[in-house]
């Protein structure tokens, strides 16, 4: 992962990042807290390491039943209504379970804006990681060269400022997690 981890994310992504001070701040911004109660626990820093994983954690996975459930019954509904569009039907029963836990947006069709910046960067990002496509891949150091030694770096770069670190939403602004927080508890 040297091309999409270096050039493409330079090192900001959750996945890509390596183990140092700026992935563990990362981890606890996009960890998903919200929604979740507070765990009790004995000791502040064990509280404090543990609410770092809630999102990850069995009570995290039942809060998103309800998502699953209400997709699930909208989903059924959809393939009685018209069975042969069973592959985009489960396209968007994922996209709208991700798309609601991650930011609270639920998906009515996969033509939607968001989905199709978030399905496009993603097939970018496994295009970036097929074996044999980049060099650099086999030898690092020829991610080290600089920009006019490798011209591969000049589409991975562009395609990075397209997209964006970040992924905004066109139309959509992600919610903050003071939002998310104050949704959830009202």
């Amino acid at each position: 992962m040297i091309v999409m981890g270096e050039v493409f994310t330079n090192n900001r992504g959750l996945l890509t990042s390596p183990y140092n001070e700026y992935w563990r701040r990362l981890r606890k911004m996009y960890l998903p807290r919200h929604c979740n109660p507070p765990l009790l626990l004995p000791h502040p820093r064990t509280a404090l390491r543990r609410s770092n994983h809630i999102g990850l954690m069995k009570s995290a996975a039942l809060s998103y039943r309800p998502i699953q459930e209400n997709e699930s019954k909208r989903l059924a509904m959809d393939l009685v209504r018209s069975p042969e569009n069973f592959e985009r039907e489960l396209e968007r029963y994922a996209a709208s379970v991700v798309m609601t836990v991650a930011y609270g947006k639920r998906v009515d069709d996969m033509n939607d804006p968001a989905v199709q910046m978030v399905l496009e960067m993603m097939q970018y990002m496994a295009s970036l990681n097929v074996p044999g496509r980049f060099l650099a891949e086999s030898f690092p150091i020829l991610a080290k060269f600089p920009d006019f030694m490798s011209p591969w770096k000049k589409e991975v770069k562009a395609n990075a400022a397209y997209y964006g670190i970040s992924l905004p939403l066109p139309n959509h602004p992600l919610p903050t997690r003071l939002q998310l927080h104050e949704a959830c508890w009202l």
